[in-house]
């Protein structure tokens, strides 16, 4: 019984991702190379580029304001579990 809570407890980890904002807006898509963009932005949070550790976004966020100024910030993105 224990071993099945904590497969679920673990399948709910995987769903919680870091999204970056800036104001209120979220970064759609960024540092991409291949299209030369630095930085785009969405309204839509279900659009946001997602990473999936807190160090990765944190990096990109810290490069972000660097290379474009500041008001970047980072947060969790929860999935609706449906």
């Amino acid at each position: 019984n224990n071993d099945e809570h904590v497969h679920l407890f673990d399948n709910q980890e995987e769903e919680r991702d870091w999204i970056v904002t800036r104001d209120n807006e979220y970064v759609l898509d960024c540092l991409n190379t291949s299209k030369k963009l630095l930085c785009s932005y969405t309204k839509d949070k279900e659009k946001a580029k997602r990473f999936k550790d807190y160090e990765e976004a944190s990096r990109i966020s810290r490069t972000l304001k660097s290379v474009c100024g500041p008001g970047f910030d980072i947060s969790r993105y929860w999935l609706k579990n449906s």
